[in-house]
């Protein structure tokens, strides 16, 4: 974990409430604590399908691991059945990026924290994005679908509060961790890749309520957010994202 601490003012001014703020102190953390969770769903269309299937498909969460970077994304394969009868299956691979922030917060800023921002910074994809929007699996979705297939795709920013939760060991497996909604409302928490800069997301209220005395520990995760997700059709977009955490408050 790396941080690093402005007094003197902050770079860009913000919007806060009512009040905007020229000067102010801020305090950044990088390199958060990482791991991964991955699912595997499987779907047959019919009970005429024969054996059993036992898909084999890419592990997104066996990537190579890079420090601080935090690994989601989806993956879905679709096998469409012959006719008469035809057995079309489905499989879709979710990864769930589980990060942590912890450490010591500035005097400065201690009892001053205003705003604390997640910021995405970028992405790097392990495999390359190619999504498409086709006819649903189950419960049809409002809107339909278009049918084209484009070079991009959504994810969303919760956040948990598994106790004991510890980064993964390189390879290692993680639970998938039941996530809930950041305080913040509306669509907030969700971007699309690629990023057209940096995605600055309002984590003020889970900051605040991890705090600890003069500590804290953030826990949040990136987790995959598409329409496109339970189509069937064959898609892909998972990769590596780079994050980072800024305390914002008051020059005083």
């Amino acid at each position: 974990m790396k941080t690093s601490f402005t007094f003197a003012g902050c770079k860009h001014w913000l919007l806060i409430g009512c009040v905007l703020l020229a000067g102010c102190v801020e305090q950044v953390f990088t390199d958060p604590a990482v791991g991964v969770a991955e699912t595997l769903e499987t779907y047959e269309s019919t009970a005429f399908c024969g054996r059993l299937w036992e898909p084999v498909y890419p592990s997104i969460e066996r990537r190579p691991d890079v420090p601080g970077r935090v690994m989601a994304g989806f993956l879905t394969f679709f096998n469409p059945g012959r006719q008469p009868i035809p057995c079309n299956r489905l499989a879709i691979v979710r990864a769930q990026g589980q990060f942590e922030f912890s450490g010591t917060i500035d005097p400065a800023l201690r009892g001053n924290i205003a705003t604390a921002f997640l910021e995405v910074v970028s992405f790097d994809p392990v495999f390359p994005i190619s999504v498409t929007e086709a006819k649903q699996w189950g419960p049809a979705v409002s809107g339909g679908w278009s049918g084209e297939t484009r070079a991009h795709c959504g994810f969303v920013v919760r956040t948990f509060n598994a106790r004991g939760w510890r980064p993964a060991e390189s390879g290692a497996e993680l639970p998938w961790q039941n996530s809930t909604d950041l305080a913040i409302a509306g669509n907030s928490s969700q971007f699309q890749i690629p990023l057209s800069g940096v995605r600055p997301i309002n984590v003020t209220s889970e900051m605040l309520a991890s705090i600890t005395g003069d500590t804290f520990r953030l826990r949040l995760t990136i987790e995959p957010y598409d329409r496109a997700i339970r189509s069937q059709a064959n898609s892909s977009c998972a990769g590596r994202f780079e994050v980072r955490l800024r305390l914002l408050g008051e020059n005083r």
